[in-house]
């Protein structure tokens, strides 16, 4: 006979527990969570499945009361989160209990982070400010060398008393 089966060690015992609770584990694991694609649903199916007409739907997608998506310019629903939304309702109403749906609050934090990020200088704009700068710089150099050849060209060639401007 094997000496592990009639004396096991500590690590042995150890390790066949350890193994056994994480295969039990796992199998709730993949028990409890099991994927199920999303079901989306359009308006008008929302509609006839709950019996709402289609402008409180619109309403309530506004007011961010419904759970919804937006694909392009189609408002879509996922059915479960419905489903979870109608039960909620028929407990507290179209109230909102835990502040969720308060557009006014969502609307006030876009506007705050708009202010913040016009505040803030993107780098972009600061690259351009030091282009704009060195652009005027090289500008003007190169106007004074312009001005310093137009001279010189005028005194050398006063036979002709013409000025060239093509540098």
């Amino acid at each position: 006979m094997n000496t592990q089966s009639l004396n096991p060690s500590f690590e042995f015992l150890f390790s066949s527990v350890f193994h056994d609770e994480i295969v039990q584990a796992v199998i709730k694991l993949r028990q409890r969570y099991t994927y199920t694609p999303n079901k989306y649903l359009t308006i008008k199916e929302v509609s006839s499945i709950t019996g709402i007409g289609t402008y409180t739907l619109r309403q309530l997608t506004y007011a961010r009361a419904m759970p919804h998506r937006l694909v392009k310019s189609r408002i879509m629903f996922v059915e479960n989160e419905i489903k979870a939304t109608i039960d909620c309702y028929k407990d507290n109403g179209w109230a909102d209990p835990n502040h969720d749906w308060d557009v006014k609050e969502a609307q006030n934090e876009i506007n705050t982070f708009q202010k913040s990020k016009e505040g803030s200088i993107l780098i972009e704009e600061i690259i351009r400010k030091i282009i704009r700068e060195e652009l005027n710089s090289f500008l003007r150099e190169i106007q004074s060398t312009k001005k310093k050849r137009r001279k010189f060209l005028w005194k050398n060639d006063s036979n002709y008393k013409r000025i060239c401007t093509a540098f």
